[in-house]
């Protein structure tokens, strides 16, 4: 890291450069120093000091050194380069008068880290009307630009970038018509370019990349000729290029990547002669490259990969004289390479074209770099060093020449080899890569190939490195070092065994920070292709971290290998920032990958073949070994040593044919250690038996010289670990001290964690020292010549040993199952009487054709069978019911489907299927229920489905469909239903289904683009259940929907209705369900409604006018319960006079505090802060739940209890905060799925799906609670946000709109579910926070409470039993207040019980003290309880003494108490010492918590370092977290304390401590009704009142369809 910022690379798309040069040379010049009566405008002064004030920074030393802010350097000659500063010219009124011509308030973060300038832009900056130039760059400025900006008018040099400002760019910016430099990129605008730009006809720099901008760019940017510089990536651009930048002949430099739609072609650049740079990436741009390049002489770099070009590469590109950097790569080009090339074009990208022939001579210049990956190159026979044998073969398209390899690989992508704590060894990728690079490594087990250079970086990376810990994960070492890339970033496995791999991905963002800082505004946005197929778009790291950097992500995908090989490929689309927080801080960014068999027992060997041995040698693995040479020789076997082809030496036993015991070792040797790779066993090489020879290799043990060090006094010990001690002691005796290593690597390599390198040389101070040592670990006199070699089989027999052993038990299973009968049609296959539907797995048969039966139905559903369609299931033709639902089948649906013609009844719903329909399903003529829903298939409905007339059924809801719903479904005239929500269709809804009219149940919903009519629906008498929401629909309501008799739910939600509501729907005596909300309705309530209709939404429209008397109807759920005046659409309750700045919820459940000491409210609390609404009835759910809850664990939180319930809906949940402090608010949500389980097996099918709106802006679309938690349940998941308070309301806005499944694992599974939520202000507040009429209680908890038996007396306490109000039985225990022993107990006893909730531990219901009586309200346990063990948690982890979950972070937790013990010079516990420092945990966090660590230093030490003494307190702090993955592995432990890496921070004290407030008049457990008293006293600070108690309370009323709960407190008037 650098010093200091003048050092820093503060450059943001060259245009800082620019700014520093120009600033002084254009803009309008300081006048001559001002006398000593000139003074700065009055005005002026004044805006200046507001915007410092509001800003709050000051004036740097030197320039006001007068009190005048017109003095020192603000006149001098000094160019600004210093932040803040401002630069004047005193030239006017005959030099009396200064004006401010220039400011800079650039990155101030940078040079004061206590300077971040945040918040909106000052109205007092547009008073400076005399600015020219005006640089605010590289901050946290929020909110839009005003139109006054347009007061600027002497503007010249304006920077705005690298900021989050909002809202869209003002048409006044073109009022500035004096702009030579524009700079608004890396913002958070909306909207299109404003046209009015096209005024500023001097414009030389516009920079607007990752603006936020959209749309086409406006016509009038044709008058912009003088141009020189324009970056544009990262934005909504649509459209063509425009031909106009033609006209723009002065570009330099031109960047324009990533146009949607639309096809472009390269005729604009016919006049461009002076550009330098040229980048136009991934804009469908089409045809042939222009001869004309050599008309470019000053080109260095140019960048036109990943379009449509075809053609031959012109002979004139590769002779430019200046080009430097040429990427052409991901096009259509064919032809040769050209035969000549400059000198100076070094780094060259022609990978995955058609390009085909031989290489020319160039090919073998030194230091060049080309990339020509998926080409069709002739590769034997070449010599060329840039494209050696063993790499060249890539440049195959169909990487045929690869021979078969293992079936399994992992990489540390940018790292050394590194084993994971599962076990894993991922290979190193260390190799050095450029721009255009490849690697294959020389097993050719797997390849790398990158292309890209780094956007305006002087030393462009390639691969990362950091030492930050990463919290959530058990491996951060895996996570230490990264391959980047600026473009294109694939890895390949080569030599793959064909089948269903798991395909595992990880990631870590570590170069961009947290917010709210201006470095935290870069975005790292890149695309996951897997196999050819996109997997995931626009990638964001952090994003999928829940917001946060240096936090692991694991993302896992399904691939099938046909062809022998994988490819991952990682590509910048262009999205995302460029420079922040530094140039080239863009594109892929990957920690390692796995790869695994998914579903399928390999046939290959994982061990790489030998290059050297031809087909007709039967010589294999174990070569060199010499006969008759043994270590050692017993009864029944020997150990021999050997030499293998590529210089491994291996220690090899041969057993004995005749010994049982010889197979027994054999068998069992093979099967154990060869089927596990562990650091802690000897490894394995292969196997063989040739004859009345079985042979075993393993890795050889060096002789076992070294073992001789060993103490003769230790019988027991495992030789890898001995050696790894000693190979370690020995790179630590080395020499030179930069040979060393670290402590921390040293403590990682004794683990295991990582390799110990190899130790080739004696260190210098023993080699002069004339040693005649003659032992050696390697004795290469040993080997026998070849000839002499044993010629044993391959690995083949090792392999199928292995499985025997293995699986045996399984493929005994699988005998069992697969063929039950002797006889398949017979028994309950033939029975008429048994249903298909009764058998599972199970067959019917047709055994009346000619004494033979034809298979006819066949049932596998929810057995969670995986893999791929069998070929041999489109053989049985005579099926007409075939059911595969609810399993986990991969693959795509191929076309032999077709086959079966005589199908009636096809299901494969809820599977994990790829790619389209096959078109030959439509040839099933006779098929009539269609189950397609949750499948995976995507793609438009094929046109062959039109010959489907006799479907009657179809859900295909919940896939990748995509296109128009075709016109032909109108004539499927059987058809009664039909699902297709949450799909990609584009509308509108086709007239054509006019014609089924035998409709009873039609689901279409989130249709994109078009607009719908309802007219299609006047014919479908019939129908029962109608869903169209989210569709686009205009217009009014039609009258003739009122004659639906059968219509029992109609939902026309999030539309665009107009009109009144029809009298006649709301008197269909069958509708029970009516959603209209989100639409714009007008007019009154129909006066008279069905008794019937109980659920209705009318939201989000504009309904007005007085309420009928029906409303008051007994269980109706209409939104309009007490508080509704709260939520119109003014939202009026305490407008314009704010009583609160926050709000936390528990949704769904009660009150929670959490270890932060947030007080999150109950979900159905009633005092005023906020409200919520909840509209979504949950399909075919016979039991619709509104709230979720679970008893499980969550992981990656200290607040598990947060998660133990939530609130579902399943449509559109709204939270709303009332009342509030306009200003800007930090919103959290947090998340955690319970439903869908992350195991192999059909119910992880399930998708959760749906969007985050904040205060109506869309923050989140698709959202993925268990995407987001990498892939797994149970796993909290927090995601934050910003949003603006104007007008007194907050609304959080949860909408399922249609997307992933419905019924998995249950009936009703989706929609938004939602743990808690808090919103805190960004601003210092002027509210109190307290709800109106509040007063305090005394009122407390053990309310009923029946003294009835005394249980027992001791000494110091009184056990007695009771009664609670609700007829709970408890046990109290009153303690003494006098007593240390009565206070300790209480303590303990509050801290781990009330703590945790477990099985194993009574559970404790509250606790009180006042005055001289503390009380404790446990559960009633007739045979007593454990909970006497636990009044001390001592040196125990909380996950080992509540759980017994023993692990080595449990020895972490151990030792963070013993270095505070040492530290601190007490034990943990010392009840002799003050209340506040009995507990040696809480003593110090209280220490910590006020920046007085280094009081807990035991006061008999004199001589200290106190840097030191901090380092180890905070290493103790870290270690006794709560949960064990905060807790840092011991070799990062080690790193910390030796100070070779900084120590974590730690912010929030663990979860055991944060509900220890102990006072004699405080309690911890409140419920709703005695909470209400002292709830703003704690909230959001835990500061508790006194004399007050409190019970937890299990009685939390679900929200209902359509029924907010909103505080009663703004009700009262009602």
């Amino acid at each position: 890291m650098e010093a200091a910022p003048t050092i820093r690379l503060r450059i943001w798309a060259l245009f800082y450069i620019v700014l520093s040069i120009v600033e002084t040379a254009e803009a309008q010049a300081p006048g001559p120093p001002a006398p000593r009566n000139a003074t700065i405008d009055p005005s002026e002064a004044r805006a200046i000091n507001s915007i410092f004030r509001q800003w709050g920074i000051t004036a740097r030393a030197g320039w006001n050194i007068s009190g005048e802010l017109c003095s020192g350097t603000a006149i001098d000659d000094t160019t600004l380069d210093f932040s803040p500063g401002i630069q004047c010219d005193c030239s006017y009124n005959n030099r009396t008068t200064c004006h401010v011509t220039n400011l800079r308030v650039y990155s101030m973060s940078d040079w004061d880290a206590s300077s971040n300038v945040v918040g909106p832009l000052p109205d007092e900056l547009w008073n400076l009307t005399y600015l020219t130039s005006l640089n605010l760059a590289q901050n946290y400025l929020t909110g839009p630009i005003p139109p006054s900006i347009s007061n600027l008018t002497r503007m010249q040099y304006l920077s705005l970038g690298i900021n989050a400002l909002s809202g869209e760019l003002p048409r006044e910016l073109g009022q500035l018509t004096d702009l030579i430099s524009l700079a608004v990129g890396t913002n958070n605008f909306t909207g299109v370019l404003p046209s009015e730009l096209g005024n500023c006809q001097r414009l030389r720099e516009f920079y607007f990349d990752s603006s936020g901008v959209s749309g086409a760019i406006p016509s009038t940017f044709a008058n912009l000729r003088s141009l020189e510089i324009v970056f544009a990536s990262d934005n909504d651009l649509t459209g063509r290029i425009p031909n106009f930048i033609g006209s723009w002949s002065q570009l330099t430099s031109l960047r324009i990547s990533g146009l949607s739609n639309g096809s472009s072609s390269l005729d604009f650049l016919a006049n461009m002669m002076s550009l330098t740079t040229l980048v136009l990436r991934n804009n469908s741009i089409s045809g042939s490259i222009p001869s004309n390049f050599n008309e470019y002489p000053g080109l260095s770099l140019l960048d036109m990969s990943f379009n449509n070009l075809n053609g031959q590469i012109p002979d004139s590109l590769f002779n430019l004289s200046s080009l430097v950097h040429l990427f052409l790569g991901n096009n259509s080009l064919n032809g040769s390479l050209p035969s000549q090339k400059a000198d100076l074009l070094q780094f060259i990208d022609l990978s995955y074209n058609e390009l085909s022939g031989s290489f020319p001579s160039w090919v073998n210049q030194p230091n060049l770099q080309i990339n020509l990956v998926a080409n069709n190159f002739i590769i034997e026979g070449s010599n060329s060093r840039c494209c050696s044998r063993v790499g060249i073969e890539l440049s195959s398209t169909k990487f045929s020449l690869l021979p078969r390899r293992p079936p399994i690989f992992a990489i540390k992508c940018g790292g050394p080899q590194m084993r994971s704590a599962t076990g894993i060894v991922h290979e190193a990728d260390n190799e050095t890569l450029g721009p255009a690079a490849y690697y294959v490594t020389r097993e050719r087990r797997w390849a790398v190939s990158n292309v890209g250079l780094p956007s305006g970086s002087r030393n462009p990376q390639y691969t990362t490195n950091y030492v930050t810990f990463i919290p959530n994960i058990r491996d951060p070492e895996l996570f230490q070092e990264a391959r980047i890339s600026a473009g294109s970033l694939r890895y390949y496995g080569l030599g793959l065994e064909n089948g269903n791999y798991t395909v595992s991905l990880q990631f870590v963002e570590t170069t961009i920070p947290n917010p709210p800082v201006w470095q935290s505004l870069g975005r790292r946005i890149f695309d996951i292709y897997i196999q050819g197929n996109l997997a995931l778009r626009d990638f964001d790291i952090r994003r999928e971290a829940g917001g946060a950097s240096f936090r692991a992500v694991v993302r896992e995908f399904t691939a099938p290998v046909r062809e022998n090989h994988l490819e991952i490929h990682l590509v910048w689309a262009g999205k995302g920032t460029c420079c922040v927080p530094n140039q080239g801080t863009y594109g892929p960014s990957i920690s390692a990958i796995s790869v695994a068999p998914a579903d399928f027992i390999p046939t290959v060997s994982n061990n790489a073949p030998n290059d050297s041995a031809n087909d007709n040698n039967r010589t294999g693995l174990i070569v060199g070994i010499v006969s008759g040479f043994s270590f050692g020789e017993e009864k029944d076997r020997r150990t021999m040593k050997g030499t293998l082809v590529d210089g491994r030496d291996v220690a090899v036993k041969q057993l004995s044919v005749a010994s049982h015991q010889g197979k027994s070792q054999f068998v069992a040797e093979i099967a154990t250690i060869s089927a596990v790779q562990h650091r802690n066993l000897v490894k394995l090489y292969g196997c063989c038996i040739e004859g009345d020879k079985r042979l075993i290799a393993w890795r050889c043990h060096e002789n076992k010289q070294d073992i001789k060090l060993l103490d003769a006094n230790i019988t027991e010990f495992d030789e890898d670990e001995v050696r790894r001690v000693i190979y370690v002691s020995l790179l630590c005796s080395q020499t030179s001290p930069a040979q060393r290593p670290s402590m921390s690597r040293v403590v990682a390599m004794l683990s295991g964690d990582i390799e110990v390198p190899t130790v080739t040389s004696k260190p210098g101070y023993l080699t002069e020292w004339n040693f005649n040592d003659m032992s050696t670990f390697v004795d290469n006199r040993m080997a026998a010549p070849p000839s002499q070699r044993p010629s044993p089989l391959l690995l083949l027999f090792c392999v199928v040993v292995a499985f025997a052993v293995l699986f045996d038990t399984v493929r005994a299973q699988n005998r069992n199952t697969t063929n039950p009968f002797e006889e398949l049609c017979s028994g309950a296959a033939t029975d008429d009487a048994i249903q298909i539907n009764d058998l599972n797995p199970g067959i019917k048969c047709d055994c009346s054709q000619n004494s033979t039966c034809h298979i006819t139905a066949l049932r596998v559903y929810a057995l969670d069978v995986a893999g791929s369609l069998p070929d041999e299931l489109w053989n049985l033709t005579y099926l007409t019911n075939l059911d595969l639902r609810q399993n986990y089948l991969t693959g795509p649906l191929p076309a032999s489907i077709g086959n079966l013609n005589r199908l009636q009844y096809l299901s494969f719903g809820t599977n994990n299927f790829s790619g389209p329909l096959p078109r030959e399903l439509g040839n099933i003529l006779g098929l009539e229920q269609l189950y397609i829903d949750s499948a995976g298939v995507s793609g438009p409905i094929p046109t062959t489905f039109a010959n489907l007339r006799s479907l009657q059924t179809v859900w295909a809801s919940d896939n990748e469909l995509t296109g128009q719903i075709p016109d032909f479904i109108g004539n499927w005239s059987s058809l009664v239903a039909l699902r297709f929500e949450g799909n990609s269709f584009q509308g509108p809804i086709p007239p054509s289904l006019s014609g089924l009219t035998s409709m009873n149940d039609l689901r279409i919903s989130d249709l994109s683009n078009g607009t719908s009519s309802l007219d299609f629906l006047r014919n479908m008498a019939s129908l029962s259940t109608l869903v169209l929401r989210n569709n686009n629909i205009s217009g009014s309501i039609p009258s003739y929907l009122g004659q639906l008799r059968s219509l029992t739910l109609l939902d026309m939600s999030f539309n665009n209705l107009t009109g009144g509501i029809p009298d006649a729907l709301f008197n269909l005596s069958s509708l029970t369900h009516l959603f209209l909300g989100n639409n714009m309705l007008i007019g009154a309530l129909p006066s008279a409604k069905s008794g019937n209709l109980l659920n209705i939404d009318l939201s989000y429209n504009e309904l007005s006018g007085s309420f009928p008397a029906w409303i008051r109807a007994q269980n109706l759920q209409l939104i309009l319960p007490s508080g509704l005046n709260c939520l119109q659409r003014n939202f009026q309750c305490n407008r314009d006079s704010p009583i609160y700045s926050r709000f936390a919820v528990k949704c769904g459940g009660p009150q929670i505090t959490s270890s932060n000491r947030i007080v999150y409210e109950t979900d159905d609390a009633t005092l005023g802060r906020w409200a919520v609404s909840n509209v979504g009835l949950p399909s075919s759910s016979n039991s619709p739940q509104y709230r979720w809850s679970s008893s499980s664990q969550f992981t990656n939180t200290l607040d598990s209890e947060l998660f133990q319930t939530a609130r579902i809906s399943a449509g559109s949940l709204r939270y709303y905060g009332l009342g509030l402090e306009n200003g800007n608010y930090t919103v959290r949500l947090q998340f955690a799925e319970t439903a869908i389980q992350s195991t192999r097996s059909w119910r992880s099918v399930g998708r959760r799906v749906f969007d985050i709106y904040i205060q109506g802006n869309r923050e989140r679309q698709d959202f993925d609670i268990q995407r987001e938690a990498g892939g797994v349940s149970f796993r909290a998941v927090e995601m934050s946000f910003s949003a603006q308070v104007l007008n007194n309301y907050l609304e959080i806005h949860l909408f399922w709109a249609g997307k992933g499944t419905c019924c998995v694992p249950t009936q009703g599974t989706y929609g938004p579910l939602i743990s808690a939520i808090s919103a805190t202000p960004d601003f210092v507040t002027t509210v109190g926070d307290n709800p109106p009429g509040s007063s305090r209680s005394r009122t407390g908890l053990i309310v009923g409470y029946v003294m009835c038996s005394r249980k027992g007396k001791g000494r110091e306490n009184l056990r007695m039993m009771g009664t609670l109000g609700d007829g709970r039985v408890v046990a109290v225990k009153q303690l003494s207040v006098a007593s240390h022993q009565g206070k300790s107990q209480f303590v303990a006893e509050i801290a781990t019980i009330s703590a945790v909730q477990h099985r194993n531990l009574v559970k404790l219901y509250g606790c009180c003290i006042e005055g001289a009586r503390r009380l404790l309200v446990y559960e009633y346990l007739v045979n007593k309880s454990l909970d006497q063990l636990l009044f001390g948690i001592g040196y125990l982890a909380p996950e080992y003494a509540m759980r017994g979950h023993l692990t080595e972070k449990a020895d972490i937790f151990s030792f963070g108490v013993v270095a505070l013990e040492i530290i601190s010079g007490r034990p943990n516990s010392d009840s002799t010492l003050e209340d506040d420092k009995i507990y040696l945990l809480e003593w110090a966090w209280n220490l910590h918590e006020n920046n007085k660590d280094i009081e807990l230093l035991d006061p008999t030490l004199s001589n200290f370092d106190e840097n030191e003494v901090k380092r180890i307190i905070a290493a103790g702090l870290l270690c006794t977290q709560a949960s064990p993955a905060l807790r840092p592995p011991m070799s990062r432990v080690v790193a910390m304390l030796s100070g070779d890496i900084e120590v974590a921070s730690v912010t929030s004290r663990p979860g055991y401590l944060t509900d220890w407030k102990f006072s004699d008049a405080t309690t911890f457990v409140t419920n709703t009704e005695s909470s209400n008293s002292n709830i703003n006293d704690s909230y959001m600070n835990a500061d508790y009142s006194t004399s007050t108690t409190m019970v937890s309370d299990s009685n939390n009323s679900p929200v209902n369809p359509a029924r907010p709960i909103l505080h009663e407190v703004i009700g009262e008037g009602r």
